[in-house]
Formats: structure tokens, sequence, C-alpha cells
């Protein structure tokens, strides 16, 4: 794998993670309970715990 292509690999990442947790974010204003955040996200409740702050 070129340098390029690991660049890329890389933002893809970054850029799921933060979709991610602005869904969770938002499913946080919708109160929805932990267990199923978790569930559909895949974060851990500490994640979830630095999200809320």
């Amino acid at each position: 794998m070129t340098v390029e292509q690991q660049w890329r690999q890389q933002g893809r990442q970054e850029g799921r993670q933060e979709l991610v947790q602005e869904m969770a974010r938002r499913m946080l204003v919708k109160q929805l309970d932990m267990e199923t955040i978790i569930e559909l996200t895949g974060l851990s409740e500490s994640e979830l715990q630095q999200l809320r702050a």
C-alpha cells in the first residue's frame, strides 16, 4: 500500500468515526438509552460520556 493510499484510508476512517460520533450525539439529544446507542454505534460507554460533556 502506498503512502497516498494509507492517507486516504486514514481519512475515510476518521470521517466514519466523526459520523458515528455525530449520530451518537443526536441520539443522546433524543434521549435514547445508552445501551441502544452503544449497540447501534459500537461506541463504548466512556466514549458516550465524553460526547455528553
